[in-house]
């Protein structure tokens, strides 16, 4: 279980890094060269985007602290806590694409 927890971190991590890359690229609606986190903070998005990326980095924090400790209760946290991430990551990428 301990591997598990490692490598949902892994993911997780990927997953978040993609993420602020994917905010930070170009949004082709426009074409005066306006970023998705600019977008979405001409629309006042940007509180869902930052707890998205706040839930995830605690999440992943939370992932690596359970992979490496003995005490078997904190990797049962780890799959919803995981699923939790998942979902905000989702629904930070649905906020940065749509709404135009």
């Amino acid at each position: 279980m301990r591997y598990l927890t490692g490598a949902l971190a892994v993911i997780l991590t990927i997953a978040l890094a993609g993420l602020v890359r994917y905010a930070a690229g170009e949004d082709t609606y426009y074409s005066s060269g306006v970023s998705r986190w600019e977008h979405a903070d001409r629309w006042g998005k940007t509180p869902v985007v930052v707890a998205a990326i706040a839930i995830s980095g605690a999440t992943v924090l939370g992932l690596l602290t359970s992979a490496f400790s003995a005490d078997a209760r904190l990797r049962r946290l780890a799959l919803p806590a995981t699923a939790l991430s998942c979902v905000t990551l989702v629904a930070a990428w649905v906020v940065l694409t749509a709404g135009h």
